[in-house]
């Protein structure tokens, strides 16, 4: 398949998912959700209209005009196409789509391990992929193992990173860690706003490393108005049994233990210097000059994967609420997945 051809096919998988009905999808929604309960219809709907807006001819062009088109066109032909074994997290609804897509369009072929969280979701898609390009058949494999794949990708706790390290550190590889997203306040942000943030907060539980699990408050800071706003706009959270058990055990602790912190009666907020905190939990810390933020998230940029502040008022940052909506052209890590596909 040429570049062009693998485009039209990933553009035409855009289409076939937006033909779907709500019939068509229920029942794997379903499947999915009693395998996995955090991964609700709403979650895996929303999931999957993230990358429906990925497979448009407008948003793959211009995310490939910053590579070598050339080379990309030779990989397979010119050039023998690669086998890359990829191992998504399965912490969200198809978390490893960008890869998937990323491996497609550069040519090589790959073999998928799915998540044990996530095997229903990932197979539908790739069921859908091939009703719509059935040449996509010689491209994508599911594998219990990936044993003598040519390059890795991998994604995984801070534990299992070094295990694929191990395994596959002596191939080309990229490999994840634990990463976490983080908010910075400035004090005047607007009930909107805060509701722009209460979804980078709550989206998918809190579960992925695009949500906010950490806040940085100027010192005297008022959490009232926000604790409002998350209860108002989330109070359906602790109807999900799961999230409501983390919620109950974390409050429990800080009772007992007598912890500080406010409860929203949806999430905890609670002070500690850490990027990532538990479901249930938003952590928070205390800046006296705004130079104490930029300190702390340089050196602890290997932690965070994005910073959202109220229309992007802080360098290098993401508006509230565009957490989980990343473009095809953000990379988790900040590691470019398609440069890499390129230069094996």
């Amino acid at each position: 398949m040429t570049l062009s051809h693998r485009k039209a096919a990933l553009i035409a998988l855009g289409n076939f998912i937006d033909s779907l009905s709500k019939e068509e999808k229920q029942p794997i929604f379903h499947q999915a959700y009693i395998h996995n309960n955090w991964f609700t219809p709403e979650n895996t709907e929303f999931a999957l209209a993230s990358i429906r807006s990925m497979l448009t001819k407008e948003s793959l062009e211009g995310w490939l005009k910053d590579y070598d088109t050339d080379k990309l066109n030779k990989i397979g032909v010119d050039f023998p196409a690669k086998n890359i074994g990829l191992i998504p997290a399965g912490n969200i609804p198809f978390v490893g789509f960008h890869d998937i897509l990323s491996v497609l369009l550069s040519g090589h072929k790959i073999w998928i391990k799915p998540s044990q969280k996530d095997t229903i979701l990932i197979e539908s898609l790739i069921e859908w992929a091939f009703e719509v390009e059935p040449k996509f058949k010689d491209y994508i494999s599911l594998r219990p193992n990936l044993k003598g794949a040519d390059a890795y990708i991998a994604t995984g706790s801070n534990n299992t990173a070094r295990y694929f390290e191990y395994y596959f550190g002596k191939y080309p590889s990229i490999i994840r860690k634990n990463r976490s997203s983080v908010a910075i306040i400035k004090g005047d942000e607007t009930g909107e706003e805060l509701e722009r943030l209460s979804i980078d907060i709550f989206q998918y539980f809190g579960l992925g490393c695009r949500n906010v699990s950490k806040l940085y408050v100027p010192e005297g800071y008022d959490f009232g108005k926000l604790l409002d706003t998350v209860y108002l706009q989330w109070n359906s959270m602790k109807n999900h049994n799961k999230y409501a058990n983390n919620y109950d055990y974390y409050k429990a602790i800080y009772l007992m233990e007598q912890i500080h912190h406010f409860d929203a009666f949806n999430i905890l907020l609670t002070k500690d210097t850490s990027i990532s905190s538990p479901t249930g939990v938003l952590y928070y810390e205390v800046y006296q000059e705004i130079e104490e933020v930029n300190q702390t998230i340089r050196e602890k940029e290997e932690q965070i994967q994005v910073v959202a502040s109220a229309n992007a008022w802080f360098e290098n940052s993401i508006d509230f609420g565009q957490a989980q909506h990343p473009k095809v052209s953000d990379y988790a890590d900040g590691v470019d997945t398609m440069d890499f596909l390129i230069k094996l």
